[in-house]
């Protein structure tokens, strides 16, 4: 979803993007989910956002965004680290834009942050002054610069045993990335520090095939990269028979691993790239939402994007109704929601709508739902009879699990 109403917070509309320190720190949101902040980078020409306390992607090497900026849409990805390449295209609308939203994946359902654009036309050129550019290839550093040694295969569920000789004390890194990847590319949760001893133990992914081991400095400079081959046997799928609707549950599995894999939910016979809620291949088991509407499901292992390799049914029950309260408020007032019993995830929001009007419309506002404590949003301006809804994502849509009247007058 990608929301277009303007719900701007006070505090945050008074912050400039500013640029320092080789990089452009943007304030908190104003509205959308729980992200802290984001900040811009730029490499070789290149631009990268990083939204801040969000997990993008799951351990996806390339996870789709969706940039608005006011009303322009600009499709892009973020990669495993949950960094969002910026085309040049999007840069010159951030520069005269008044507010970007972005529309990301985390942990399996839908999310969005939108941010004023105050301030963004200086920050990005002070960056564009500052944009530095590699001096090494991905193969890094000459060959002396590091080592890196380890048995050619290892089997899922083992650990990897990596001695290495080079930098140890300045943030260097050593783990698993996707053949081909970018520099700044790694696999989240399969990495050892190199000041963690040597050498080293990795774990391995999930997802068998041909993996990088590389040693990588803070900044992203390659100093020496190797092959290694993580052996599997039958492609497999793990799920409880049974869940609640809109709950989260995990799914056991492993397959063959690539950048365009993928663990979904979809409706059964629909195609494989068609996912309710979907995450990444690397770590299991993983988290999976259950969709809010009940019925019958397929859980499944997707190998390159279009291949389903394994699958299970899975039955989905009737989600637990969240309870509201009925609100009476003045025109523009901010009021406060209570949610006691509400599951708060990551993509959930508070919708203000007209009664009667379907459970997508939000034409008096919405805010996202913060993982613990009330929920605060500005009361519609026009009197009259509203609803005040909790609503989750069920693919493209939503759907409203509580709903209280809310009375302006």
């Amino acid at each position: 979803m990608i929301a277009t109403c303007m719900m701007f917070s006070t505090q945050a509309y008074a912050q400039n993007w500013s640029f320092a320190d080789g990089k452009i720190d943007i304030p908190g949101p104003l509205s959308g989910s729980r992200v802290e902040g984001a900040t811009m980078t730029c490499r070789d020409n290149l631009y990268f956002l990083a939204l801040e306390g969000v997990s993008i992607g799951d351990g996806s090497a390339s996870t789709p965004i969706a940039l608005l900026v006011d009303r322009s849409v600009f499709a892009t990805t973020a990669d495993a680290a949950g960094v969002i390449s910026v085309s040049d295209a999007a840069v010159g609308a951030l520069k005269s834009g008044n507010r970007v939203t972005v529309s990301y994946i985390s942990k399996g359902v839908s999310a969005e942050a939108a941010f004023a654009l105050r301030g963004s036309s200086k920050a990005l050129d002070a960056l564009a002054t500052n944009c530095p550019s590699s001096e090494v290839d991905k193969e890094g550093v000459p060959e002396a610069a590091a080592t890196i040694e380890f048995a050619p295969a290892v089997a899922i569920g083992q650990t990897l045993t990596v001695t290495f000789e080079g930098p140890a004390d300045n943030g260097e890194w050593i783990g698993f990335a996707t053949v081909g990847s970018a520099a700044n590319y790694w696999i989240p949760g399969f990495y050892i520090y190199a000041s963690d001893g040597n050498p080293g133990k990795i774990a391995t992914p999930a997802a068998y095939g041909t993996y990088e081991i590389r040693y990588v400095t803070a900044d992203y400079k390659v100093l020496a990269t190797k092959p290694v081959e993580v052996t599997g046997g039958v492609p497999f799928i793990s799920a409880p028979a049974i869940v609640d609707g809109a709950a989260g549950f995990e799914v056991g599995f492993s397959g063959p691993g690539s950048d365009a894999a993928f663990i979904s939910i979809a409706r059964p016979g629909d195609a494989a790239v068609m996912a309710l809620n979907k995450t990444g291949i690397f770590k299991s088991p993983a988290i999976l939402r259950a969709p809010p509407v009940a019925g019958r499901y397929e859980i499944r292992f997707v190998a390159d994007g279009t291949t389903i390799v394994a699958s299970r049914q899975i039955e989905v029950g009737e989600p637990p109704k969240v309870t509201l309260q009925p609100i009476t408020a003045s025109p523009g007032e901010t009021i406060s929601i209570e949610l006691p019993d509400a599951p708060r995830y990551a993509g959930d929001y508070i919708y203000l709508a007209r009664v009667g009007t379907p459970d997508s419309d939000y034409s008096g506002g919405y805010v996202g739902v913060p993982g613990s404590g009330v929920v605060s949003i500005t009361a519609p301006k026009d009197s009259g009879g509203w609803e005040i809804r909790y609503v989750v994502p069920f693919g493209s849509r939503y759907v409203a699990l509580g709903r209280a009247p809310l009375t302006i007058r």
